[in-house]
C-alpha cells in the first residue's frame, strides 16, 4: 500500500504542495534529477555569452572558455569578464581598508547591532564544533595532527541583492578554525563600488581581504591564482549556475 505524500513547493496551478500517491510518483514528479553541465538557458543569459565570448556555448562550455581564460590572463581576464558580465566601471581589484571603514559608517547602527549579534552567534556555535571536532593527539610513536588551511575563498553573492548572512556563515567558521588568509570575491555595483552592508559583514566575519571578482572568473581566479587575486586551498559560498560549474570543473 502507498499514502500520498506531499510534495513542493511550487506544485503547479497556483497550488503551494502537489499530492501525489507514493514514493516513485514523487521521485517522477519532482525529485528528478537533470544534469548540471546542459541546462537550457534563457535567451537574454545566451545573448550575453554570444556577446561577451563571441559564439554560441552552453553553460559548461562557456565557463571552461573563462577558466582558460584567467589562468592565461590572470588579472585582464578577471576585471574584462567581470565588468562585462556586471555592467561594473573601472575600478582596482582589491577593495581598500579606506572602503571598509567607510561602509561601517554608512551602515545604519541597528542594521551594524544586528549583524554584529549575527556573527557573535555563529562564532559562538563554530568555536562549540571546533571544541568538539578531531584533536590532534600521539602516543608511542603514532598519531594524528589536526591542522588548519593556509587560505581560504569566501565567494560573496550578490551585487544589487546584498545577502550580508552568506558572508558571515561562511567567513566566520574559516577564522574560528584558524585559517590565517581568508579572501572574499564580490560583485561590484555599476559605480565599482562594493555595496557597503556587504563590506560590513565582511569586516565583521573577519576576512582579511576582499577583491572585486565575480562569477566564474572570481573562482578560476581563487583556484588558480592571478597578479592581484592569490591562491587558496578552498574556496567556499554560494553562487548561481556559473559559479557552480567553475567549481566543479575546477
Amino acid at each position: 500500500m502507498s499514502e500520498p505524500a506531499a510534495v513542493g513547493p511550487g506544485g503547479g496551478e497556483g497550488r503551494a504542495l502537489r499530492i501525489v500517491d507514493g514514493a516513485e510518483a514523487a521521485r517522477a514528479s519532482v525529485l528528478r534529477r537533470r544534469p548540471l553541465a546542459s541546462p537550457e538557458l534563457p535567451e537574454p543569459v545566451r545573448e550575453r555569452i554570444r556577446d561577451v565570448l563571441g559564439e554560441e556555448l552552453d553553460a559548461a562550455s562557456a565557463v571552461a572558455r573563462i577558466i582558460s581564460d584567467v589562468e592565461r590572463e590572470g588579472d585582464a581576464a578577471v576585471v574584462r569578464y567581470s565588468r562585462a558580465f556586471d555592467g561594473s566601471a573601472e575600478a582596482p581589484i582589491e577593495v581598500t581598508r579606506a572602503e571598509f571603514r567607510a561602509a561601517l559608517e554608512e551602515t545604519p547602527p541597528d542594521l551594524l547591532e544586528a549583524l554584529r549579534f549575527m556573527t557573535e552567534r555563529v562564532r559562538h556555535f563554530h568555536e562549540l564544533q571546533l571544541d568538539h571536532g578531531p584533536r590532534p593527539f600521539a602516543r608511542h610513536g603514532l598519531g594524528m595532527r589536526v591542522t588548519p588551511l593556509a587560505s581560504a575563498g569566501i565567494y560573496m553573492p550578490g551585487s544589487d541583492a546584498v545577502l550580508p548572512s552568506s558572508v558571515i556563515h561562511t567567513a566566520v567558521p574559516a577564522a574560528v578554525a584558524g585559517v590565517e588568509e581568508r579572501v572574499g570575491a564580490t560583485a561590484a555595483r555599476a559605480d565599482g563600488s562594493v555595496h557597503p552592508l556587504k563590506l560590513a559583514a565582511a569586516e565583521l566575519a573577519g576576512l582579511t581581504r576582499v577583491v572585486r571578482a565575480s562569477g566564474a572568473q572570481a573562482i578560476a581566479a581563487l583556484a588558480l591564482g592571478t597578479e592581484s587575486i592569490p591562491r587558496v586551498d578552498i574556496v567556499v559560498g554560494p553562487g548561481n549556475l556559473f559559479v557552480t560549474l567553475a567549481k566543479q570543473q575546477l
